[in-house]
């Protein structure tokens, strides 16, 4: 019997599938802000808690959690 461990790769299987979903909530704020300054207000925020809050959950995989703020936070932020 070997030794060697097993290497899970459960966080990386999963990682386009996760940026995917914050290119669209950064696409979708960029539209917002670029639309009206009452809904932009409202979107940046969402989104920020959005960002934070999911990005938290994934503290086990540090680039990942850092690729999906920075995804999210510059599409929204282009509508500026």
């Amino acid at each position: 019997m070997s030794s060697r461990r097993i290497r899970d790769r459960g966080p990386a299987r999963y990682a386009p599938f996760r940026l995917a979903a914050y290119l669209i909530t950064g696409l979708g704020a960029m539209a917002c802000v670029m639309s009206d300054t009452v809904l932009a207000a409202l979107s940046i925020m969402v989104t920020a808690g959005l960002l934070g809050g999911i990005s938290s959950r994934n503290a086990g995989v540090p680039y990942l959690a850092i690729a999906q703020i920075c995804v999210g936070a510059l599409l929204g932020g282009e509508g500026y």
